[in-house]
């Protein structure tokens, strides 16, 4: 699939409106300690989804990034989770290893 295509962007702004509700909700339980850290993390969260996306607009406002960057992504843009380190993929590492364990404790660990 090609960069900067309608499936990016679409998911750029679905990510954007995903932080806003977040920060709605944020100023809503802004009295609550628990909700508004829990409203505050999603934000930030979506927030850097968002960017990673569409690579902190590296294409729409032509910047080249940092080599060290550049050089250790599989898809030479400026972003995290596109980074190789040590042969691995950070995509593979985060999406695949990490989050089935994470997925697999939720149904073992009893409620």
């Amino acid at each position: 699939m090609r960069e900067d295509f309608i499936f990016e962007w679409a998911t750029f702004i679905f990510l954007m409106l995903c932080s806003g509700v977040f920060s709605l909700y944020l100023l809503k339980f802004k009295k609550n300690k628990f909700y508004y850290l829990f409203f505050a993390l999603g934000m930030i969260v979506f927030l850097f989804g968002a960017f990673e996306e569409v690579s902190w607009f590296q294409r729409v406002f032509d910047f080249k990034g940092t080599n060290l960057i550049i050089d250790n992504n599989s898809q030479s843009e400026f972003n995290i989770h596109n980074l190789v380190i040590g042969g691995i993929g950070l995509n593979k590492l985060i999406f695949g290893k990490i989050l089935g364990v994470l997925i697999g404790l939720y149904y073992l660990i009893p409620a």
